[in-house]
């Protein structure tokens, strides 16, 4: 019986781990996101295609509506507030990159 909650904890462990490593690495990109918005060469393009992405969410019905309205509402930001905006270490923050417009800059 002990091997079995052991297992269960053991899992549970590898699952949280998991989670956590997917959680840092959305955080990076939306790092590089707020780097290329306080980049004013940078900032329109990389908005552009984030914004076509969500634009694409919403045609499609792909993502809930409350996301594409906090992504529309966010990429709309001077870069100040954007970085205040998708840096948030809350649950909604963790929440919204987990719903990210910036997947591209992952390939980067």
């Amino acid at each position: 019986m002990k091997s079995d909650r052991d297992a269960a904890l053991a899992l549970r462990r590898e699952a949280i781990a998991e989670k956590a490593a997917i959680d840092a690495r959305l955080f990076d990109i939306h790092r590089i996101a707020c780097e290329q918005f306080a980049l004013p060469d940078a900032r329109e393009a990389v908005r552009h295609r984030a914004q076509s992405q969500v634009d694409q969410w919403e045609r499609g019905h792909l993502c809930s509506p409350r996301y594409i309205a906090a992504w529309k509402r966010i990429l709309g930001l001077d870069p100040k507030d954007f970085q205040a905006e998708v840096l948030r270490t809350d649950a909604e923050g963790v929440a919204l990159r987990q719903n990210t417009p910036f997947g591209f800059l992952a390939r980067r």
